[in-house]
């Protein structure tokens, strides 16, 4: 009979560590493990989970607050519910906000848990976190780069498991045709526009204003680049920085070059029919749309940092280039488009390295981690993906709070 997990996610949106925690809960063998969702509340994530079919619950997760002392016992109750309701051998956190209570509700129930970090920044360093961490049965990074941060805010080393973030390819693998073909016609673009790209949310660390930068040097070498951002913000933060990336982009006379398509929902699409990728992200834990390039053989050049540089065998299948570096940044955007044996190298070699990240790899990676837990075997420094690092790197991310 399959053992019940139980997924705790307090936001309610879409981003990468929900995509990458679906992914999973779709891909787990059905006579080992069967997924139990708990969520923060309605929306795109219960939406997705329910249409996989997959049980969902919402409950709050208020953080403990002396005016209002009783709410946060009350969720801890909510949990101990759950899993003596649904029989839960097993609970796999995958967010900050639910460290705690998932923490005390287990210590009450007498089961293990498991928990994912899959990033620098949040709640995940404070010492409430770790506390909650160092009691888990095994804390997943889902990089080097994290793994190396949690061992240097005091992650006990032996507890960190290494597994990469699944990622799903496109279906078909496409190089050329119809897709550079109906997205120029689509945004009224030349047939002969050379198409750059950034996809991710807009946001400082990503990288944005480096391509900004970048862009003159690059149009000076190829009068015919275009340069698209997908992906959206959020919060007052995000509209500041847009305005000032709109002010660069005024200042560079940049205005008919740049295009900004929000969110989209057809990423891989996209990524099929432009001319190069480009992630000039300086904090990146893992680097999803890197790998999303890869695999739809999309020529990609990403910054040497976080996972990124854990993603990319520089001139292999992707070009690496230093953390805010413009200059390198378009130096490396001309290669590609003047450099056809590397072009064509890259296209070639991307789709056969994105492999490591596939989905049921993946699922089977994390189900050897539950067999260990739930048996009692978990040996300690093990790693079932990678080896973590132990040198000093992340140590200022590390400490942000």
């Amino acid at each position: 009979m399959a053992k019940a997990i139980l997924y705790v996610n307090t936001p309610t949106f879409t981003g990468g560590a929900e995509i990458s925690l679906l992914t999973l809960i779709r891909h787990l063998d059905p006579a080992r493990y069967a997924p139990v969702l708990i969520a923060g509340g309605e929306g795109q994530l219960t939406a997705a989970a329910h249409q996989s079919g997959v049980e969902t619950m919402v409950r709050d997760f208020p953080a403990f607050r002396k005016r209002y002392p009783w709410r946060y016992p009350r969720s801890v109750v909510d949990i101990l519910s759950v899993l003596r309701w649904r029989q839960i051998a097993l609970v796999h956190t995958n967010c900050d906000l639910s460290l705690s209570a998932v923490r005390h509700a287990c210590r009450v129930a007498q089961l293990p848990y498991v928990s994912h970090v899959r990033d620098f920044t949040r709640a995940w360093f404070t010492p409430a976190s770790l506390r909650a961490l160092n009691g888990a049965r095994a804390v997943v990074a889902n990089s080097q780069a994290v793994a190396d941060a949690l061992i240097q805010a005091g992650v006990a080393k032996r507890l960190v498991r290494v597994i990469y973030n699944p990622v799903q390819g496109p279906k078909a693998v496409t190089t050329g045709g119809e897709p550079q073909v109906a997205l120029r016609a689509a945004l009224n673009l030349p047939a002969n526009a050379f198409l750059v790209a950034l996809v991710g949310q807009i946001q400082p660390m990503k990288g944005h204003e480096d391509l900004v930068r970048a862009a003159p040097a690059v149009l000076a070498a190829l009068p015919n680049a275009h340069f698209l951002v997908a992906g959206a913000g959020h919060g007052p933060d995000a509209q500041t920085f847009r305005h000032h990336l709109d002010t660069l982009i005024g200042q560079h006379a940049l205005t008919d070059r740049f295009h900004f398509l929000g969110f989209r929902t057809d990423v891989m699409e996209i990524l099929q029919a432009l001319d190069v990728l480009v992630a000039p992200s300086w904090r990146e834990p893992f680097g999803r749309v890197v790998v999303e390039g890869q695999a739809a053989a999309c020529p990609v050049i990403g910054a040497a940092s976080g996972g990124i540089s854990e993603i990319i065998t520089h001139g292999q299948d992707g070009l690496l280039i230093a953390p805010h570096a413009p200059a390198q940044l378009a130096a490396a955007i001309v290669q590609v488009a003047t450099d056809e044996t590397l072009r064509q190298r890259l296209q070639r070699q991307g789709p056969l390295s994105a492999h490591r990240f596939a989905p049921l790899l993946h699922a089977e990676q994390v189900q050897q981690l539950y067999d260990q837990v739930l048996a009692g075997q978990v040996l300690a420094g093990q790693v079932l993906a990678g080896q973590v690092a132990t040198g000093p790197a992340c140590a200022k991310e590390a400490s942000r709070p």
